[in-house]
């Protein structure tokens, strides 16, 4: 994401998108990443592309207590909504980061956490040779992906509203996170492994006052 990219998420932005977009696009699949995040039994995470912190609040609710969170995101207007669901007493730091030139040393964290993000990064090798530099050895890094609008009806329903809506110029923001298929390769030279779990949740629409707040 550039510079313009991290325009657009300024002003009331962030807070539709948290309100509006978090419970149907990304509260459920947070739970899971957090699951998982938790199991790792980690001393050291760091969550890149944290947005308004729907995962680093539950992150912050399954680590250990012990545990540090650093929570980095390019766009600090979003970090600010996400920094506001925490006490000040809690173990959470907030960095604004670019998830492609990360500004920690070498060995910093032994678990990396990216939700819904690596399909934005304008240089995917540089974020996972980013993300692998500053893992210890042994470290883990838990991303997520969307997978092909095919297997996202609701991806495809959108696209076709706002097309209608927009005959003349539609955006077309939905085929850059569902259109991220690609083989993972390790840029660093070191040995890794990597393996892929399919997650299908069922996307609820539950109230008009969600979907509508993110159209103002």
């Amino acid at each position: 994401m550039g510079a313009a990219g991290v325009a657009s998420f300024a002003g009331e932005i962030p807070v539709h998108y948290d309100r509006g977009l978090g419970p149907v696009l990304f509260h459920d699949f947070g739970d899971q990443m957090a699951v998982r995040a938790a199991a790792q039994a980690p001393s050291d995470v760091l969550e890149l592309a944290g947005g308004t912190g729907i995962v680093s609040r539950r992150l912050r609710d399954r680590l250990p207590a012990a545990a540090r969170l650093t929570v980095t995101d390019l766009a600090a207007p979003m970090l600010d909504v996400a920094r506001s669901k925490f006490a000040a007493e809690e173990a959470v730091t907030f960095q604004t980061a670019d998830a492609c030139a990360l500004p920690f040393a070498d060995g910093a964290f032994d678990l990396a956490v990216c939700q819904f993000g690596v399909m934005f990064f304008p240089d995917k090798a540089k974020g996972f040779a980013e993300a692998f530099r500053v893992l210890r050895p042994g470290g883990r890094y838990l991303f997520s992906a969307w997978d092909a609008q095919p297997h996202n009806p609701m991806s495809i329903v959108t696209q076709r509203a706002v097309d209608r809506l927009l005959p003349d110029d539609p955006p077309r923001f939905y085929d850059v996170p569902f259109s991220y298929q690609e083989d993972l390769l390790d840029p660093t030279g070191r040995t890794v492994t990597i393996s892929f779990r399919k997650l299908f949740l069922p996307q609820r629409f539950r109230a008009r006052s969600n979907a509508s707040s993110t159209t103002r």
